[in-house]
């Protein structure tokens, strides 16, 4: 008996050691990738039908007017307390004393470590600072994960989601009223025949595009800052203040949990660690504010018939509930030729369901709204000349024969990958697979996968799969011994 229990507590203690050795492995190995990994990574572009393509990186630092050093990029409360510090993406460049674009930097130096294709999509994230769109439109990219945009109103500046804290809206339009980038935003007017804003450093409106924090919770600094008025008016779609609270409000702490380890805000970057978010490099950590829109300015949206005028710039407004965020809208500038696609069209494939905890999105309702746009983009006297999001950089159509206009192309491939999604996962659930089996055997085909806005830096094929066939069938498989699972502390202890 003796030497059995003896054995026992050899088995167990070695069966202790071999995990604590397995969770150890990684660091041990952190310092490079295994020879399987550097494999998978060389091979993997050519496996995947990805070709190399230099328009994003001509979009992504179009238009650029101004930027502050690498490092010197940190933001922090005003008691103290880091909220946003790109220069910790150093390693990503070779000169902290430079401002973007970084496109001479060694990237092939920087390790093979990283997914090829995510490093891609990294490097364009790290084009930070102010960018002119087109004269009267600008954004400020890389002050946090979402994007700020500026239209020029009559009066003042019409600010699209002023991200996600007080402390990093703040810090993104003092770039914008810096003397420099004012002086070479009047001109780009001047030379474009645009009218300047009565008061260039003004705020005369703002806009929600949707309920996610990150589009919104920077506006109450901005406002007191920069307001023409305490009345400036916030334009949002309906449902916006119900679906913010329930979001944020109901779910938050949870919420705000889970995205730590989604986001890995947290986790050293490094080219073992964190390097990208994918809709951008990571999440703000600052104070966050939340004014609400008066009901006049609740967005109803048909583009066909409602449309309005913001401080004298003439808006055409398209809800589409349910699509990214169960609250958001798409909007169309007419005199800039210029389409806010929100969330609805970014450079990867989002979420249907995102690991944080939200509702499942529509993902043939969003495929539907973004036919509808394109159905009324083309009904518009002039061709539509650039799309712009909440993320990313914009896409521009700078065809110069006959050819498809590329906002267009743009809108309808993303469209078509939802669309995909969704018809594919009922069509093999129809058949009788479950969930997990779908998401393992599901394959994009190449006319889409093989385009870069369609890849999964944010989004997953499989977990979309699985969010599509979560919201048609929910959670139970349709195995009898899964219709009651227990908790994994009550199935140990029965084990």
């Amino acid at each position: 008996m003796k030497l059995l229990k003896w054995l026992k507590y050899s088995v167990a203690i070695a069966t202790v050691c071999l995990l604590a050795w397995i969770q150890l492995a990684p660091v041990a190995i952190a310092a490079g990738a295994s020879s399987a990994t550097q494999a998978f990574n060389e091979a993997f572009l050519e496996d995947q039908g990805l070709t190399p393509s230099p328009k994003d990186f001509d979009d992504a630092t179009r238009g650029f007017i101004a930027a502050p050093k690498l490092k010197d990029f940190k933001i922090e409360k005003d008691q103290g307390g880091e909220v946003w510090d790109l220069s910790k993406y150093s390693f990503f460049v070779t000169d902290l004393n430079k401002t973007p674009p970084f496109l001479d930097a060694d990237w092939a130096s920087i390790g093979s470590t990283i997914n090829p294709s995510l490093l891609r999509n990294a490097q364009l994230n790290m084009e930070y600072g102010l960018y002119e769109v087109v004269p009267g439109i600008y954004q400020i990219r890389g002050y946090d994960l979402s994007v700020m945009t500026l239209v020029a109103g009559k009066s003042g500046w019409i600010v699209i989601d002023p991200l996600t804290s007080d402390e990093t809206a703040e810090a993104a339009y003092q770039l914008f009223v810096d003397p420099f980038s004012q002086a070479q935003i009047s001109m780009s007017l001047s030379n474009h025949g645009v009218s300047e804003p009565s008061n260039l450093k003004k705020i005369s409106a703002f806009i929600y595009t949707h309920s996610h924090v990150d589009h919104y919770a920077g506006v109450k600094k901005l406002l007191n800052s920069y307001g023409i008025n305490q009345d400036v008016p916030i334009y949002a779609p309906e449902g916006f203040l119900e679906e913010a609270v329930s979001e944020n409000v109901f779910a938050g702490n949870v919420m705000s949990r889970r995205a730590t380890y989604m986001y890995g805000n947290l986790i050293d970057k490094s080219v073992t660690g964190q390097v990208d978010g994918g809709l951008g490099k990571t999440t703000s950590t600052g104070n966050i504010s939340l004014l609400a829109p008066k009901p006049e300015n609740i967005i109803h949206g048909d583009p066909e018939t409602d449309s309005q005028e913001v401080d004298g710039v003439s808006v055409k407004w398209q809800n589409v509930p349910g699509s990214e965020a169960p609250a958001e809208m798409l909007f169309y500038f007419p005199e800039f030729h210029a389409l806010c696609a929100s969330e609805d069209a970014t450079h990867t494939l989002h979420n249907l369901y995102t690991l944080r905890g939200a509702k499942v999105r529509d993902s043939l309702g969003w495929s539907n709204y973004l036919t509808e746009a394109i159905n009324w983009l083309a009904a518009e006297p002039e061709e539509v000349k650039v799309v712009f999001a909440s993320h990313h950089w914009p896409t521009w159509d700078d065809t110069t024969t006959s050819g498809n206009n590329e906002v267009i192309e743009y809108l309808k491939k993303q469209r078509d990958l939802y669309k995909y999604l969704h018809d594919q996962t009922l069509h093999y659930a129809n058949q009788g697979y479950t969930m997990l089996e779908i998401a393992e055997m599901f394959k994009l085909p190449a006319s889409l996968s093989s385009e870069w806005y369609n890849r999964g830096y944010y989004g997953s094929v499989n977990h979309d799969v699985k969010a599509v066939y979560q919201r048609y069938l929910g959670w139970f498989d349709g195995n009898p011994a899964h219709l009651y699972s227990l908790p994994p502390e009550v199935t140990g202890r029965k084990y």
